[in-house]
C-alpha cells in the first residue's frame, strides 16, 4: 500500500528541478536560470542525502531513502534529456545552443526552404 504522504514526496521531489524558474521570473526572464546546477546528477545526490539524512533521523533506512529521492530527481534530469527539453550535461551547463537533448545536434533552422 503506498501512503498518499510518499507519493506527495516522491511528486514534490522530481518537480525540485523546476524551482530554478522562480529567481527567473522574479528578473523578468523565467528562463534565465533554467537548466543550471539544479539539474545536475550532483544536486540529485545532494537531495538523495537531504532525504538520507530525515530518514535515518525517523528510524528508516538512510540508503534506500537516498537511492529513491535521488533516482525519482534524477527522473526528471534523465526525462528532460530524452524529450531534447534542454537538459545540462551532468556538471550543470548547457551547450552553445542552450540544450544538450537530442534536438541540440541538429544545427539551427536558417528558414524553410
Amino acid at each position: 500500500r503506498t501512503e498518499p504522504l510518499s507519493l506527495l514526496a516522491v511528486i514534490v521531489i522530481a518537480s525540485i528541478p523546476d524551482l530554478d524558474f522562480l529567481p527567473g521570473y522574479l528578473i523578468g526572464n523565467p528562463r534565465a536560470f533554467h537548466w543550471g546546477p539544479a539539474h545536475s546528477i550532483f544536486a540529485a545526490l545532494l537531495v538523495g542525502l537531504f532525504v538520507g539524512f530525515i530518514a535515518k533521523r525517523r528510524k528508516a533506512t538512510f540508503g534506500s531513502a537516498f537511492a529513491l529521492a535521488a533516482a525519482v530527481y534524477a527522473s526528471h534530469i534523465l526525462l528532460d534529456m530524452s524529450l531534447g527539453a534542454g537538459a545540462p550535461s551532468a556538471r550543470g551547463t548547457t551547450g552553445p545552443t542552450g540544450s544538450t537533448g537530442p534536438a541540440s545536434v541538429a544545427p539551427p533552422r536558417r528558414g524553410r526552404r
